[in-house]
């Protein structure tokens, strides 16, 4: 299952609203969509389509949710250059195209999970292509069913 904070957010705008004039409904729903697919027994992983530039953005989310046992917390993190990420954020239209000084800005704050991070239990490093480079084991439980991932800056 895939929990995408735009997709949310774009469900509910008006045309002509600003990108983040929704942003306080937007969030409720957003955490109440992932809450609800982590206490369903019949979903297994759920994908966090949103962008978590560091563990202070992380911890806003992953705060708010409850987690059983049999939850894990894996970050999905995307190691592509800000040429990449501007190049494909060149070829998008509408609302989906972020403004460049906005994408640098994210970029440059960008800080993958560390060992030792809150409610992360372990992290994956993909390239620009898509293609696995690492796992990383950030906490102590990675033996558990449900996964919870959480993508990083990924244009």
């Amino acid at each position: 299952m895939v929990v995408s904070r735009d997709a949310i957010r774009f469900s509910m705008l008006e045309p002509g609203d600003d990108y983040f004039a929704k942003e306080k409904e937007v969030w409720r729903a957003f955490i109440k969509t992932i809450q609800q697919a982590i206490d369903q027994e019949e979903v297994s992983k759920i994908y966090v389509d949103a962008t978590h530039l560091n563990a202070k953005s992380r911890n806003m989310l992953l705060s708010q949710l409850w987690f059983n046992k049999n939850v894990i917390v894996c970050t999905l993190c995307f190691n592509v250059c800000l040429a990449v990420c501007l190049k494909r954020n060149a070829m998008r239209t509408g609302r989906a195209c972020v403004p460049e000084n906005k994408i640098a800005e994210m970029f440059s704050s960008l800080r993958f999970p560390k060992e030792g991070e809150r409610y992360i239990d372990f992290s994956i490093l993909i390239d620009k292509d898509g293609e696995f480079i690492t796992y990383e084991k950030i906490g102590r439980r990675c033996n558990n069913v449900k996964i919870l991932a959480d993508f990083g800056l990924a244009f």
